[in-house]
């Protein structure tokens, strides 16, 4: 009956004929009942609207986006943290070198010390992880920044054809809305934690 009921909605989303009334009856809905509760309305409107699995896929997208940044975040430190490791040890190297005496009055090493160039070329490979992290994370967040815009987007595209929908269901359902229904937007939308923080 549900998916009926969907059908039914989804072919007049977008049309005049037949009305938001007619298709909540053929659904076996009574458009009265739905009236006198705006948050059940939205989310029935919401289960049915024609664009919510591009809403649901983007959400979907956009939390593997904030996942992969949060992983990219963590191996930037990471490589910095290892890159700074690596110099300490470098430095450890040339002090007891130079305690030693295994360098000329000048300061410059005689020979190459195979451990100092076996980091030295450890943090190359450091640096260039950091680096490809570093610019992938700033493309992340050009993609983050974009996907929350189309986000938004939706949210008020959704919200406006909603209150077209409920609109016109009050015309055809018989009646003004009643005094107990709730204001719109409905309790719970958008969804906790949307936008993300730091998202103006």
């Amino acid at each position: 009956m549900q998916q009926q009921m969907q059908q039914q909605m989804q072919q007049t989303a977008g049309s005049a004929e037949p009305g938001p009334a007619e298709a909540l009856r053929a659904a076996g809905l009574d458009p009265a009942l739905v009236l006198q509760d705006r948050n059940s309305a939205f989310e029935l409107f919401r289960k049915s609207y024609r664009k919510n699995q591009v809403i649901e896929e983007n959400k979907a997208l956009l939390k593997a986006k904030y996942d992969e940044a949060k992983a990219l975040g963590a191996a930037v430190n990471s490589s910095r943290a290892r890159i700074n490791k690596l110099k300490g040890h470098i430095e450890q190297i040339r002090v007891e070198r130079a305690m030693q005496g295994l360098t000329s009055e000048s300061g410059v090493a005689e020979a190459a010390d195979p451990e100092e160039e076996k980091y030295k070329g450890t943090i190359e490979s450091e640096k260039e992880l950091y680096k490809h992290n570093f610019n992938r994370l700033k493309e992340l967040k050009t993609e983050i920044e974009h996907l929350q815009l189309m986000l938004e987007q939706s949210r008020k595209r959704l919200q406006k054809d909603f209150d077209g929908w409920f609109l016109m269901l009050e015309r055809q359902g018989g009646g003004a809305q009643p005094a107990h229904a709730q204001a719109y937007p409905p309790a719970g939308y958008p969804p906790a934690g949307y936008p993300p923080a730091g998202y103006p």
